[in-house]
């Protein structure tokens, strides 16, 4: 289809480029931060047999490093341009805890928790409750790797 004037085509360009984000660079995105959780989260701490078992390890959906609970959003959208975020929104697994996403406990640790979940009274001391920031490592690889998100969008953009 044609486009009648420059705006047109901007907007269409626009609209693709959205499209490419979440249809091709979330996916490639997930890998990454499936890795930062593995890296930052997951090797940091083994727990205790019979005390917790992770849910990916019981193979139960819905736990932090199910890539369902990665999802990407438009963000700062303007005339020209538009971010694209990309968070973990994964709730605690037991039903009596506060239900509220569990990345920012993670991330930042026991002590700078905010909101109402937290872990249990002493948790600083131990590995689990110190802060384990697998969204800054997730960033600090996507921007090592730019050229093939950027070399993916392109990809997308060419169908």
């Amino acid at each position: 289809m044609a486009n009648k004037n420059f705006d047109e085509l901007r907007k269409a360009i626009m609209k693709k480029a959205k499209q490419g984000m979440k249809q091709e660079v979330l996916p490639f995105s997930k890998d990454y931060m499936s890795r930062a959780i593995d890296k930052i989260v997951y090797s940091v701490w083994q727990p205790p047999e019979r005390k917790y078992i992770r849910r990916h390890e019981r193979g139960v959906s819905g736990g932090l490093n199910d890539e369902n609970n990665m999802i990407g959003n438009i963000v700062r959208e303007s005339k020209t341009g538009f971010g694209f975020s990309i968070e973990n929104i994964t709730m605690p697994n037991s039903p009596d805890a506060p239900q509220e996403y569990l990345a920012p406990l993670i991330v930042l640790g026991q002590v700078g928790a905010i909101g109402e979940l937290k872990y249990r009274e002493g948790a600083e001391r131990y590995p689990y409750g110190k802060p384990r920031d697998f969204l800054t490592e997730t960033a600090n690889e996507l921007k090592k790797d730019k050229h093939k998100i950027a070399k993916v969008l392109e990809t997308y953009m060419k169908k």
